[in-house]
């Protein structure tokens, strides 16, 4: 998911490109914290994405979890301080986003050169791209992958036992990546198409 990924979403910026070019913001994001294993500390891929940011806690209006503004020395990153650590984690990430995303220019920080098509600095779709972020560079789908695939095979027996088999997969997931149960199950649904791409590419 190199240079045709990037061409398309520059070209086309389709739903489905645009969130392939959003993944590989998130790894490059990755490389650059230097980073191997989960769980990835976000505050690190902001320091990646700018040197200068600033990310500290604050008495923030409620269902606000995270602002992001521009200051003379730099981003500043202000979460609600009232979150619990996982939300916490996740609303720190979120706002990597919008730094690796072009909110503040039309480029991408992780590549010099590549423009940030329109689409994707558009308001309207902002919010979601940068949640997409965050659970792209929290969770990446490989190491999800190898993560499921280390608990072996799902139970057997009644709905009810399988019920609570998933419930324990995904809280034992959830522990892993420190991330919220809700963002476990979207990279799980996830999955399938990543295992599809990876195929087709050569």
């Amino acid at each position: 998911m190199k240079g045709p990924a990037i061409a398309q979403a520059r070209m086309g910026c389709t739903d489905g490109g645009i969130d392939e070019l959003v993944e590989y913001c998130a790894r490059a994001a990755l490389r650059r914290s230097g980073q191997h294993r989960p769980p990835y500390c976000p505050r690190q891929l902001v320091k990646a994405l700018s040197v200068s940011a600033v990310v500290i806690g604050a008495e923030l209006p409620e269902r606000v979890d995270e602002i992001v503004s521009m200051t003379a020395e730099g981003p500043m990153i202000l979460y609600r301080r009232e979150l619990g650590a996982i939300d916490r984690r996740f609303a720190i990430a979120h706002a990597a986003g919008h730094l690796a995303l072009g909110d503040f220019g039309t480029q991408a920080p992780l590549r010099p050169g590549l423009l940030v098509p329109r689409e994707l600095r558009a308001a309207r779709d902002r919010e979601r791209r940068c949640d997409r972020f965050a659970a792209a560079a929290l969770v990446p789908l490989d190491d999800l992958a190898r993560e499921v695939a280390a608990l072996g095979g799902a139970a057997t027996g009644d709905r009810e036992t399988q019920h609570q088999d998933w419930l324990d997969r995904l809280d034992r997931l959830g522990e892993v990546f420190m991330v919220p149960p809700n963002t476990i199950r979207r990279r799980i649904g996830e999955l399938s198409t990543f295992h599809v791409k990876q195929t087709d590419s050569p």
